[in-house]
């Protein structure tokens, strides 16, 4: 009977579980994680703090690398390319694109 009622239980999670939307599948069809997609097709106005944030870190890498002329010397670059994740957590969390940015300020 133990067996019965969790095959129950599963059934029920998995028939009250959201189907995902276009934009969610979406996302992840371009490589996004199940919980990234969730939350970005969930609240709507966190999308233009994140797609920001990706796109500075993709346009700053850019930058860096033809600056640094990777190819031939790659010593800025790689000096450099640590520091981009930070770039684009601050522009994702900053009062600039965040609109939730006091929230987040409070929170513990």
């Amino acid at each position: 009977t133990a067996a019965l009622d969790a095959g129950w239980e599963r059934l029920d999670a998995e028939l009250d579980a959201p189907r995902p939307g276009r934009f969610e599948r979406l996302l992840t069809w371009c490589g996004a994680g199940d919980g990234t997609a969730r939350l970005l097709a969930a609240t709507p106005v966190l999308r233009r703090s994140w797609f920001g944030a990706l796109t500075a870190v993709l346009l700053v890498t850019f930058l860096v690398a033809v600056a640094a002329g990777a190819a031939d010397r790659p010593t800025l670059f790689l000096a450099c390319a640590p520091l981009l994740p930070l770039v684009s957590v601050a522009l994702a969390y900053g009062p600039v694109l965040d609109p939730t940015h006091e929230m987040a300020v409070v929170s513990p």
